[in-house]
């Protein structure tokens, strides 16, 4: 059994020791010692305990190792869905900053969140930026060449024009490939790109 989970419950409830201590007829320095796991509850103790925490006894002795690797699990699926959450560029550009802006916030407590945050938003923006460049330049070169007749480079298709279809599918690689790192727990690569939030 862990003291920490006898802990976390205490003060989910809003109880001190001393009132866990009159709930349960046991003295401040017993439940003091199963909070520092120094002791282990059982028999009418632990009755007393899961009566007091409104719990089921089984549920104390439940070990709080696969509770936190479950709670671990629950924070990196988080964390590879902020990084998706960028691929709604597709369907409007802002997006893919601010989808992964408000999951950000919304669960800024999750460990590690930052170092996946701050690079996907930073890389997003910057991505943003050169977008509006290549999109400007597409526009600009196809009214050259429409004025000047110009014969077009590859295939039908201008060199920024084709920018225009490479610079989303490489964003997509980027967010795709920084999923599959954040799942097998290695660290995100978001470069290049402009540090507009600082680490």
């Amino acid at each position: 059994m862990s003291g920490n989970k006898i802990k976390k419950l205490r003060v989910s409830k809003g109880l001190s020791q001393a009132d866990l201590a009159n709930l349960t007829a046991l003295s401040i320095r017993t439940i003091q010692r199963i909070e520092n796991n120094n002791t282990e509850p059982r028999g009418d103790s632990l009755l007393k305990l899961a009566a007091a925490l409104n719990i089921a006894p089984r549920e104390l002795t439940v070990s709080e190792i696969s509770t936190d690797q479950h709670d671990l699990q629950d924070n990196q699926t988080y964390l590879v869905l902020l990084n998706l959450s960028a691929l709604t560029f597709i369907f409007f550009p802002l997006l893919a900053v601010f989808a992964p802006f408000v999951l950000w916030h919304l669960k800024k407590d999750i460990k590690g969140i930052d170092a996946v945050a701050k690079p996907l938003i930073n890389f997003q923006i910057s991505f943003l930026l050169l977008g509006l460049v290549v999109l400007s330049g597409a526009i600009a070169n196809q009214e050259l060449h429409w004025r000047l007749k110009l014969p077009y480079e590859l295939g039908g298709y201008s060199f920024f024009e084709l920018l225009l279809f490479g610079v989303p599918a490489l964003n997509v690689l980027y967010i795709v490939t920084n999923s599959i790192l954040i799942a097998t727990k290695r660290p995100v690569l978001y470069k290049p790109a402009i540090k507009f939030i600082k680490s």
